[in-house]
């Protein structure tokens, strides 16, 4: 007979229930907004004019945020607030890097090949290294896989076809756009430089120790009786904030592609925010919840 679970610990229906207005409200603005970068991605992508490589990393990241903050409506519409935490802090890293890229024309191009060298190509290079058992950095990493109880027996890719899937990225590296090019910054470096050093000291940090399963804090509070308590899963206490990151930071990506890549399309954006967005995310911000008192 197929397993119940303890109902005061997850009752999916209850969860569902009470978290049904910021559902309707959250769920629909996020929806949109999801729909309407996707028509921005494919506008900004006919339109980019850059030579080659040049408007790869912009384009890349923009989609990434497209995809997680469709992963977070999905995760929203089942009451799983918490779990999509990990999704926001990934969209602010994102978003971070995107405005650092983007928000000055005259280092457009070394801050996109900057990306594209160091976050994305020399990191695929390092990640195939990591595998070669023919190589130095390889040998003793292939030990460790071999040794290890969850992995051990997987059958990895030969040292031919690591080779393979890196060389072109090798190739990449060797073009003269790519010489000289600074590092590309650290998250938290690239908040002090956006101005975002608020929200990284206090939210990005926060969502990071819930990521890491370091802050559990979330779990334990005490009943009206005074005793020891744990909150059901799913309950909707940090729903209305991931709601509203999530929309922000997608909402301000979209707008900052639009202003780089199709800046005619800023009006028909303003139309789109007051008849599509505005009024919606003012319901949200302002609906007052009401969660289940926690079972001792």
């Amino acid at each position: 007979m197929p397993t119940k679970p303890r109902s005061t610990l997850l009752n999916r229906q209850l969860a569902l229930a009470e978290a049904e207005d910021l559902i309707s409200l959250a769920c629909p603005l996020l929806q949109e907004i999801v729909n309407y970068s996707t028509t921005v991605f494919r506008a900004c992508a006919a339109s980019a004019s850059g030579e080659e490589n040049e408007d790869f990393a912009s384009l890349m990241l923009y989609l990434h945020m497209i995809e997680f903050s469709d992963g977070i409506e999905l995760l929203l519409a089942s009451s799983c607030a918490v779990p999509a935490i990990p999704l926001v802090r990934s969209c602010f890293e994102v978003l971070l890097k995107l405005e650092y890229i983007l928000q000055e024309s005259e280092h457009y191009v070394d801050r996109a090949l900057s990306w594209l060298a160091h976050e994305y190509a020399r990191v695929r290079i390092r990640s195939r290294a990591f595998l070669d058992d023919t190589s130095g950095v390889g040998k003793p990493i292939r030990k460790l896989l071999r040794a290890d109880k969850h992995v051990g027996n997987i059958a990895w890719p030969t040292p031919r076809e690591l080779q393979n899937d890196s060389e072109p990225m090798c190739r990449l590296l060797r073009r003269p756009q790519f010489k000289g090019l600074e590092a590309f910054p650290s998250i938290e470096e690239l908040a002090k430089r956006t101005r975002c050093y608020g929200q990284y000291t206090v939210f990005y940090r926060r969502w990071s120790s819930v990521s890491h399963g370091q802050d559990v804090s979330r779990y334990v509070t005490t009943t009206s009786g005074g005793e020891q308590a744990v909150w059901s899963l799913r309950n909707a206490r940090y729903f209305q904030q991931v709601a509203e990151f999530a929309a922000f930071f997608l909402l301000e990506g979209t707008r900052m592609m639009l202003e780089r890549f199709c800046p005619t399309h800023l009006p028909d954006r303003e139309m789109w925010l007051t008849q599509e967005v505005d009024e919606r995310f003012r319901k949200l911000s302002q609906l007052e919840i009401t969660v289940t008192e926690a079972s001792a």
